[in-house]
């Protein structure tokens, strides 16, 4: 897909926001449901004149449903860097963890020596202990 072809979805999905966000302002006003602080712009801006003013109240609210949309928008985008701050901050401590725990272990004595030698002296003992059994029993007869 090229460039252009993006400007035109581009363009149709603009419409078809705007279309839904001036069917939502509408809808508004059908319900009596009415912003005073944009009624009293419109009012200003239209020399008091009813007609006009809804007109142009119906513009400054799409424009104010545009303006929560990327509030709304840009909050989310912030809770999101958040959270992604949080889960690397979680993977560096537990990457330090991990490269404490390594770091423990690399310095660790080595301990394979001293096993060894205590089953040496454990085979010695148990020979020791045979070769007494067996002199015992052998001065008894």
């Amino acid at each position: 897909m090229g460039i252009v072809d993006d400007i035109r979805n581009r363009g149709a999905s603009s419409r078809i926001t705007e279309e839904m966000l001036y069917a939502e302002a509408l809808r508004e006003v059908e319900q009596g449901i009415r912003r005073d602080g944009l009624w009293a712009k419109a009012l200003a801006r239209s020399n008091m004149r009813q007609e006009e003013a809804q007109a142009f109240y119906l513009k400054l609210r799409v424009q104010s449903l545009r303006d929560e949309i990327e509030l709304v928008t840009q909050q989310a985008a912030r809770d999101a860097r958040r959270r992604r701050d949080d889960d690397k901050q979680v993977f560096v401590q537990q990457r330090a963890i991990e490269q404490v725990a390594l770091n423990h272990e690399r310095n660790r004595p080595v301990q394979g020596f001293r096993d060894w030698l205590n089953v040496l002296v454990a085979a010695v003992a148990i020979i020791l202990v045979f070769v007494v059994i067996a002199t015992i029993v052998e001065k008894l007869r």
